[in-house]
C-alpha cells in the first residue's frame, strides 16, 4: 500500500520530533474540542480554506465558515449526549512543506439508553501558517460501529 500526500505518493519522510509532537498535539486537541463542544477552539486548528470530509466523504465542505456551521449543528444534535474521542496510533509524514497524519481513534457517544462505540480513521494534512501547523484537509472515516444498551441509565453530571 502506498501512502499519499495530496494526489502523489509520499516520499515516506518521517517527521522530525518537533513536527510530530506539534501535530499529534493538534490532533489530540481536535478530539478534546469535539468532546468539550468548544467550537471556537476547534476552528483555531484549521486554515481558512479547510477542505473537510465527514463520513468517508459523504459530507464534503470547503472553507472554515462551512465547517463551523456543520460542527455547530452536530454539537446541537449531540446535546445531552457526551462523547469521548481517544486518538492514537498517529503516523506523521512530511514532504515539501506538507505533513500528513493518519490517526486511528475510538469514539464513544452515550445517551440515556445506549452507548455507541466507533472505530474511526482520521487523515489530516497540515501546512504552516505564521509558523504554526494548521489542518488544511481533514477526512473522518467510520471504520466500524457497535451499539449496546447502557447498564447504567443515568449519565453522570459534569
Amino acid at each position: 500500500m502506498t501512502d499519499t500526500i495530496g494526489d502523489r505518493p509520499s516520499a515516506g519522510h518521517d517527521a522530525d520530533v518537533a513536527t510530530r509532537t506539534e501535530i499529534v498535539d493538534i490532533i489530540a486537541r481536535f478530539g478534546r474540542h469535539m468532546d468539550d463542544r468548544n467550537l471556537d477552539a476547534a476552528m483555531t486548528l484549521f486554515t481558512p480554506d479547510i477542505e473537510f470530509f465527514y463520513q468517508s466523504g459523504a459530507v464534503h465542505l470547503e472553507g472554515i465558515e462551512s465547517v463551523r456551521a456543520f460542527l455547530a449543528r452536530a454539537f446541537q444534535t449531540l446535546a445531552g449526549r457526551p462523547t469521548t474521542h481517544l486518538m492514537g496510533n498517529t503516523t506523521v509524514d512530511t514532504d515539501s512543506g506538507v505533513a500528513e497524519a493518519k490517526t486511528a481513534a475510538i469514539g464513544f457517544t452515550a445517551s440515556e439508553t445506549a452507548l455507541s462505540t466507533r472505530g474511526l480513521l482520521y487523515t489530516d494534512r497540515f501546512r504552516r501558517v505564521d509558523g504554526t501547523w494548521k489542518i488544511f484537509w481533514h477526512r473522518h472515516e467510520a471504520v466500524w460501529e457497535s451499539e449496546s444498551a447502557r447498564t447504567r441509565p443515568t449519565l453522570f453530571a459534569s
